[in-house]
């Protein structure tokens, strides 16, 4: 008498049962905003960026601490606003546009703990290529939580941030990019998405709770 065996049923449990347990808890998170309580004047305007995947924080130049400014201002480079952004390294360098993106690429950052990079654009003016820019007013004291927070996450080496020497996707007196190694690791619980929320939490702007994609960010922005 010939058993049937069942285990190639059994063995698919677990991973559908994490991709159901991650669904519900970014469809729940998506709803469920929260923020910390920072005080101050709301004074200074401040933007959110959405790309094609990518979020990202972009500010006045004239609102960059003079740390901070070091960091990426270039001799002879003089641009209005500047964009940060963070994430896995292979995806911000090897997937420019999403007609770039491989499998491998897309499993291996979404699974498997990676390096990460700073991403920093510099614009003459506010970007017009973006698929959604949310302004939000803060006070002093939160603005330099953010800068704190973004110069915290560029890995520095003798004081200073380590430029990755490749080609950016600008390169323009209107805008121009470059990449910087940068400090964490990427996964699917710490998205680029999440970085951006962060930023803004710790801060004290409302965000969603769970942001591994783009739409949870700025849910509540100017929502209140």
């Amino acid at each position: 008498m010939r058993i049937k065996t069942k285990w190639p049923f059994y063995f698919l449990i677990p991973p559908a049962l994490f991709v159901a347990i991650y669904f519900v808890m970014t469809v729940a998170g998506f709803y469920i905003g929260h923020q910390r309580d920072v005080q101050g004047e709301a004074v200074h305007r401040i933007y959110i960026v959405e790309g094609a995947i990518h979020t990202g924080i972009l500010l006045p130049m004239h609102l960059i601490s003079p740390q901070l400014r070091s960091f990426i201002v270039e001799e002879g480079l003089n641009f209005n606003y500047v964009e940060f952004g963070w994430g896995d390294r292979e995806f911000f360098l090897n997937v420019p546009e999403m007609k770039d993106l491989t499998l491998p690429i897309f499993t291996t950052s979404l699974f498997l703990p990676s390096s990460s990079v700073m991403h920093v654009t510099q614009y003459q003016n506010l970007p017009k290529n973006a698929y959604k820019l949310s302004d939000v007013k803060v006070s002093p004291m939160q603005l330099n939580i953010i800068l704190n927070f973004i110069e915290d996450s560029f890995k520095l080496e003798k004081s200073r941030p380590i430029k990755i020497q490749v080609k950016g996707y600008y390169n323009s007196t209107q805008v121009k990019d470059s990449f910087y190694e940068a400090n964490g690791s990427y996964h699917m619980f710490n998205t680029c998405n999440m970085w951006t929320a962060r930023v803004l939490f710790e801060a004290g702007i409302k965000t969603s709770v769970f942001t591994p994609f783009k739409y949870s960010v700025s849910r509540f922005i100017n929502k209140d």
